[in-house]
């Protein structure tokens, strides 16, 4: 048999691996990313701010800017940057003029970018690091599992992107050698795009460099000396980063006569309440997300590693994590499931994790990497290591009806998303162009009924609500939240609706009983209930309206008729009038 010529023998490959350590490694993304499609698949939900952003994407094609509201661009109007996600609302009013079906496409539109960041993980560990087979395993399979990850490849936010962007970014950082300029203008890339995809962005820019900074110089052996490498990777960051900034300041400047959104004035707290309810969750996130003990646990084996670019990696990792455990606990937090402020740094503490279990025999490292990933993805059927006592002790949302576990906190975003869809198409329905509705979850109403405008209690498109003081006893983002009844006396333009609800079958005026027991319920039970909600009852009357629920889903299947109940302001003889038993 005539043997291949020199020409013909195959080579080495150009990372320097065998053709079974790529098999591996192909088989090994494989199976993380089976993991990560079947564990999404459980816990797939959508919280309703997800829809803020997609209506501002919308009337960003439509109305040819990006606000919420229709009157922000009539006469006297001012829009408004309700959204600190710049670059995912504009990706997703791309993709709205592109015909992308929304909101069906944001769960493919996650999953692609969570699988992004598998591959952005794997080949870095790969091709940098060259870890063995369990520390290459436990780099994917302990992202792959972590339950905040999963859970934020669903929700609908921008958190996967982020997570996509500030690994690359970090990445880039940690790698020994830029050998080529477009390796130099990817990391800028990344760099300007984690400017652009939160408000804040500019400073995990500025941590992460820090983090592997910290690291090069504690880390790899060299010292001090280490840093010369990151001159030029500084500058080309320094000048991409100034760039996106710049032109953020101007554009915003440009179309909504402020330098910052309106969100910083809206979610901007402070305090010790504040910072206290940030401490508790982060606490909460290492009890329930187990991957920060784990990578804790395992730090000190991992800044030990023999493989100077190993121990730096751990220790940019380690850094990076206790820079958001650090941001959390200065902003209080969010009151969203799964810890959507922490989720990001999960591929840097799986990172540090790999490189400690790098140090363990194989066999024990696998098992140990093995069984990390079978206990993480627990919490997402409301499973738990730590026990309920412990975990309700470190409550830090405030909502009534007590603690409630992550898993649970994602059962009630699925019940509003249906509540306030099906509330949406009602408003749709049976609102007029022009109406102005005070609302707090304007998200799927706002989606749903899209001629519908809103006053916000929380404040994220109302600048009279965002610029208030800071109450006490909020939640995380909700400080400055008023009652409905606040818009008798506020709110520019004057909602002419105070509060909209719905209830299952039909009550019309011709029905005194029903009537006289919604108006009972009304004053004694749910938000209207309570007692700063009172002036409602004299300042407004009831306009109900029956609703087919043909074609509308979600509970709608269980009736066929429901009541959209909307408090219209009113002169308060009228209102007294309504009201009256």
């Amino acid at each position: 048999m005539e043997q291949p010529t020199a020409e013909q023998q195959p080579g080495p490959h150009p990372s320097g691996r065998s053709a079974a350590a790529r098999r591996f490694s192909l088989a090994l993304l494989a199976l993380a990313a089976a993991v990560l499609l079947a564990l999404v698949g459980r816990v797939e939900f959508l919280v309703d701010d997800a829809y803020i952003s997609l209506r501002f994407a919308r009337n960003w094609v439509e109305l040819g800017t990006p606000v919420f509201n229709s009157f922000e661009l009539g006469p006297g109007g001012q829009p408004v940057e309700g959204f600190s996600n710049l670059l995912w609302t504009a990706l997703l009013a791309v993709l709205y003029w592109a015909g992308a079906p929304f909101p069906e496409f944001l769960g493919p539109l996650q999953l692609a970018l969570a699988m992004g960041v598998l591959i952005v993980q794997l080949r870095f560990v790969t091709t940098e690091l060259r870890l063995g087979r369990a520390g290459e395993f436990a780099s994917v399979a302990l992202l792959a599992t972590s339950a905040p990850f999963v859970a934020w490849t669903s929700g609908g936010m921008e958190t996967t992107l982020f997570t996509l962007l500030l690994t690359s970014y970090l990445v880039g950082l940690l790698r020994g050698e830029l050998r080529r300029p477009s390796d130099l203008a990817w990391l800028a890339l990344t760099a300007a795009a984690v400017c652009a995809v939160r408000v804040e962005g500019i400073l995990w820019v500025i941590g992460a460099a820090a983090a592997a900074i910290t690291a090069e110089s504690m880390f790899s052996g060299e010292g001090l000396g280490s840093l010369r490498r990151h001159r030029q990777r500084l500058v080309w960051i320094a000048v991409a980063a100034a760039a996106a900034v710049a032109a953020q300041l101007f554009w915003r400047q440009a179309t909504f006569g402020e330098w910052l959104p309106n969100t910083v004035a809206a979610k901007t707290g402070g305090g010790a309440e504040v910072m206290g309810r940030g401490l508790r969750q982060v606490a909460t996130w290492g009890l329930v997300a187990l991957t920060p003990l784990a990578a804790l646990a395992l730090a000190l084996p991992a800044l030990g590693h023999p493989a100077a670019r190993a121990r730096v990696a751990a220790g940019a990792g380690l850094f990076l994590a206790l820079g958001f455990a650090a941001y959390n606990v200065m902003v209080g937090g969010d009151w969203m499931p799964f810890f959507r402020f922490l989720a990001p740094c999960t591929p840097a503490l799986a990172l540090l994790a790999a490189v400690g279990i790098d140090r363990v025999p194989r066999s024990a490292g696998v098992a140990l990497a093995l069984g990390l990933a079978v206990a993480q993805p627990l919490p997402l059927f409301d499973l738990h290591v730590a026990p309920e006592g412990l975990r309700s002790a470190l409550r830090f949302r405030s909502f009534k009806g007590g603690y409630r576990s992550e898993a649970q906190r994602v059962d009630v975003a699925r019940e509003n998303e249906g509540n306030f869809t099906l509330l949406g198409k009602a408003l749709a329905a049976e609102t007029r162009p022009g109406e102005v509705l005070a609302f707090g979850p304007i998200g799927s109403p706002g989606w749903f009924a899209p001629s519908l405008d809103f006053v916000d209690r929380n404040g994220l498109v109302t600048p009279s609500v965002a610029r208030r003081e800071v109450k006490s006893g909020g939640t995380a983002g909700h400080e400055k939240r008023v009652p409905h009844a606040w818009f008798l006396d506020h709110g520019t333009p004057a909602p002419n609706l105070l509060y909209a609800t719905w209830r299952p079958g039909a009550v019309r005026e011709d029905q005194p009983g029903l009537l006289r027991a919604l108006k009972r319920a009304l004053q004694t039970q749910g938000q209207t209930s309570r007692p700063e909600e009172r002036p409602l009852f004299e300042g407004t009357r009831l306009r109900l309206h029956s609703v087919p629920t043909d074609g509308l889903g979600g509970p709608a299947r269980d009736f066929t008729e429901l009541t959209l109940i909307l408090f219209e302001r009113a002169a308060p003889a009228t209102a007294r009038a309504s009201w009256g038993q």
